[in-house]
Formats: structure tokens, C-alpha cells, sequence
């Protein structure tokens, strides 16, 4: 159940029905104080923060993130299993620039996936690496479809788990049984559905999965995070070098006039390097924590409620749209896409701002990206603005 507590986080947006968070999310009012905070408590220390503190706050965002997917979290001398990144292309280029494959490896993925999901493994293909591409259908994926094209060759199969373009939810257990079964690794985009849909990395046989924080977790632009499998991380050859991931200390390198045989630190450490961005990374977990304080469960429970009444009164009353994706409600996501008559398109633009509706709009495309502070009269406001103009 959404309480009014949770309501009041987004009090600033007053009667702005804000159904955009498929694009951007906006931060809870806890996010927005602890960011206007940070950087004073960052000059009042004189930048001391630094040593010390801001270690254990990127440690306690880690183990956040961690319950959120259900991976290990740090703990015990165990860094866990995740690794922050400034974007969710970072995660989805982890194992096209880590993982080893050779010519005539392929790599299963979809017609129409967001880019950078694929373009890493198409960059490979002058080295003998192939794509197999499976067709989407109304913006769907055949669960069996995608298991059936699995064969010898294949080394990765990479999809987003939401649909960016029809807010189709993909079966990741399904595919996740199947892909561990064959020895194949799976890669899932996270963004379009983490924070607002459950997801257990470790039921659903995930090996990597990546997500930025500025959609539906509702953190930051400019960080996120991406899962690695705890078993799969030796095998990842790291692709930035600091004294984060080698495994010698920062003060000691400074006197060498040679490089000694140099070896990677244990764990996801292995794959960082550099500063990390602990204000964003802090930010976002605090946007985190007050969506397992409200319970993932309750929140997609709450946003398919919407949902359901959205399409429901959109068939009801005959408005001409169509839906994209699946029809059965276990696929649905939060994010509802339609096409309507290109004509439409700017006469449907502007009403949609006349009623303080954001929405994402192209040539005869809407989505609707819904998220736990959305009400029935934001979605029925939509609604009848479509009635209206189409």
C-alpha cells in the first residue's frame, strides 16, 4: 500500500501529473535535502569527509542497491557484487569490453533493443563475433523464441529488461534457467524496470545487470550501478587501472622505478578504478532506501493498479489508440505505449501541456511512464485529454 507519507515525498509537484519517469525521474524531497546538505558537510570538513567517511556511505549504497536486486552485499572483508558506474551504457558494455570471446562466438540479443545494450557486441563483429538477432513483434519478445535460437555459438545473451519503446517486460527467469543451463551469460538492461518492478538476480540466473539511477530509481543523473555475478568476475580482464583494482597501494607506487609483476585485487574491486562520485552515488541511495522502505511489491502492485484502469477506460470508451506490447497483464511494466494518428501530434503536445501533463511524445507515439506518486486522476487526465483530441 502507497501511504500518504510516501505521497508527500513528491508534495513539490502540486497538481503536475508527471507521468514521465521512463524518461527522467525526478528525486523524492528526502533526495533533494540530502543533496542540497552534502556539499556543505563536504566544505565545512574542509573536503576532510573524504578520508573516511565517504567510503562506508558508498559501502552502505552498495548493500541498498543489493537488496534492491537481491545480489550479495558488501560485508565480512567481501566487497559483494556491485559495482557503481555513471551510467547504465557503462554496465551494458561491461562484458563486451571484459569477456573473452573468440571469432565465430555469437551473442543473442533483439530487432529494435536499445542501443547500447548491442552496439558494444557490434563493434566486435571485425573480430568474428556475431549477432543473432531475434524478431520483436508489437514490441514483444517470445520468451520460447529467444531460447530456441540458442545454440552452440552462443557465449551472451543481452536484452533490456523492459521494453524502452513498448513497455514490454521480459520473462528474465525463463530466459535467465535457460541461459545457466547452456552455460550462457545473460546481460539484462535494467533501467526501464528496476525500482518500479521486482527482480532477484539470483532466482532469475542474471549474470549481469545494469541500471542507471535516474529513471525508476529515482536518483541522480550521472551515476547508477551494474550487478556482476560474484562466480563470473575472474573471468573479466578489467579495462581501467588506478591502484583501486591492482592490487598494490598508491603511497608504494609512487617510489617504484619498475613495475613489478602486477595482479587485480579479489572480488568487484578487480573491475573499479579512479575516484567514484559519492555524491551521486549517496544521492541515489537515498532514493533507494525509500523504495524498500514502501516495498517494490507494493509499489508494482500499485502502478499496474493504474494501469489496468488506464487501459481499461481507454477500451472502454474507444479512444483510437494502440496498445504496443503484450496484452497479458503479467508483461506489463508501468510504462504504457501507444501509437495514434501522426496527424495528432502537436494538437495532442500542447493540450497535454495545457493540463500540466508530462508525457514522453513523438510523431503518433505516447508513453506513459508511471511510478508510485502517480494518482488515478493523473492517469484519467491522460485519458480524457486523449478522448478529447483523438
Amino acid at each position: 500500500m502507497i501511504e500518504e507519507r510516501d505521497m508527500r515525498e513528491f508534495a513539490y509537484l502540486k497538481d503536475t501529473a508527471y507521468l514521465d519517469v521512463a524518461s527522467v525521474g525526478l528525486q523524492p524531497q528526502r533526495t533533494l535535502d540530502y543533496c542540497r546538505n552534502f556539499q556543505q558537510e563536504f566544505v565545512d570538513s574542509r573536503g576532510r569527509i573524504c578520508f573516511g567517511p565517504y567510503g562506508e556511505m558508498r559501502r552502505s549504497t552498495a548493500g541498498l542497491a543489493a537488496q534492491l536486486i537481491g545480489a550479495d552485499a558488501p560485508g565480512n572483508g567481501d566487497a559483494g557484487e556491485i559495482l557503481f558506474t555513471s551510467n547504465t551504457t557503462e554496465g551494458d558494455s561491461l562484458l563486451a569490453a571484459c569477456y573473452p570471446l573468440k571469432a565465430g562466438d555469437s551473442v543473442l540479443t533483439c530487432v529494435g533493443e536499445y542501443p547500447s545494450v548491442s552496439l558494444g557486441w557490434a563493434m566486435k563483429r571485425a573480430e568474428g563475433i556475431r549477432l543473432q538477432l531475434v524478431p520483436m513483434k508489437n514490441g514483444v519478445l517470445d520468451a520460447d523464441e529467444i531460447i530456441a535460437r540458442m545454440d552452440d555459438t552462443t557465449k551472451v545473451a543481452a536484452f533490456s529488461f523492459v521494453q524502452f519503446q513498448s513497455g514490454f517486460k521480459l520473462d528474465l527467469a525463463k530466459i535467465g534457467r535457460a541461459c545457466r543451463e547452456r552455460g550462457i551469460l545473460f546481460l539484462v538492461d535494467g533501467i526501464q524496470g528496476v525500482g518500479r518492478n521486482p527482480v532477484n538476480v539470483k532466482e532469475m540466473c542474471i549474470d549481469v545487470l545494469s541500471c542507471g539511477a535516474f529513471k525508476g530509481l529515482l536518483g541522480p543523473l550521472g551515476t547508477g550501478f551494474v550487478y556482476v555475478r560474484k562466480e563470473i568476475i575472474p573471468r573479466l580482464t578489467p579495462y581501467v587501472f588506478s591502484s583501486g583494482n591492482i592490487a598494490a597501494e598508491e603511497e608504494e607506487m609512487e617510489h617504484w622505478e619498475d613495475f613489478p609483476p602486477l595482479t587485480y585485487r579479489e572480488g568487484i574491486q578487480r573491475l573499479e578504478g579512479g575516484s567514484k562520485n559519492t555524491y551521486g552515488i549517496t544521492a541515489m541511495g537515498e532514493s533507494i532506501g525509500l523504495l524498500l522502505e514502501i516495498g517494490i511489491e507494493n509499489i508494482h502492485a500499485y502502478i499496474l493498479g493504474l494501469e489496468r484502469e488506464f487501459r481499461n477506460y481507454v477500451r472502454e470508451q474507444g479512444i483510437p489508440v494502440t496498445f504496443l506490447g503484450a496484452e497479458e497483464e503479467a508483461y506489463w511494466s508501468g510504462n504504457i505505449c501507444m501509437r495514434f494518428r501522426k496527424e495528432k501530434t502537436e494538437e495532442l503536445r500542447k493540450a497535454f501541456t495545457e493540463q500540466d501533463i508530462y508525457a514522453k511524445i513523438e510523431e503518433g507515439f505516447l508513453r506513459l511512464g508511471l511510478h508510485f506518486y502517480n494518482t488515478q486522476e493523473h492517469l484519467m487526465r491522460a485519458a480524457r485529454v486523449l478522448q478529447e483530441v483523438l
